[in-house]
Order: C-alpha cells, then structure tokens, then sequence
C-alpha cells in the first residue's frame, strides 16, 4: 500500500494537463460519485434489513 502511494504521487503523477480536461475531471468525479453511492446504498440495505433488538 505504501509503495502504491509513493507510486501514484511520484512516478505516475499526473500532469496539470490531466487537471484542466473536462472529460479526465468529470470521470474522475462519476467514479467517486457512483461508488460512494454504492456503497452507501449497501449500508442503508444493511441497516434496514437489521433487527433492533
């Protein structure tokens, strides 16, 4: 994980160019978006198919 890290941030770093295209920044945000999304959806499944007691 460690080296992963330095890896993205050192060696694959991207570019500013990378920053200024809308395509690059709008997948970006979409991934985010639809896999918190996800993964809230499957802690509200979660939640509510729990008993309380």
């Amino acid at each position: 994980m460690l080296f992963a890290g330095w890896f993205h941030y050192h060696k694959a770093a991207p570019k500013l160019a990378w920053f200024q295209d809308v395509e690059s920044m709008l997948n970006h945000h979409l991934a985010g978006l639809l896999g918190l999304g996800s993964l809230s959806w499957a802690g509200h499944q979660v939640h509510v198919s729990l008993p309380i007691n």
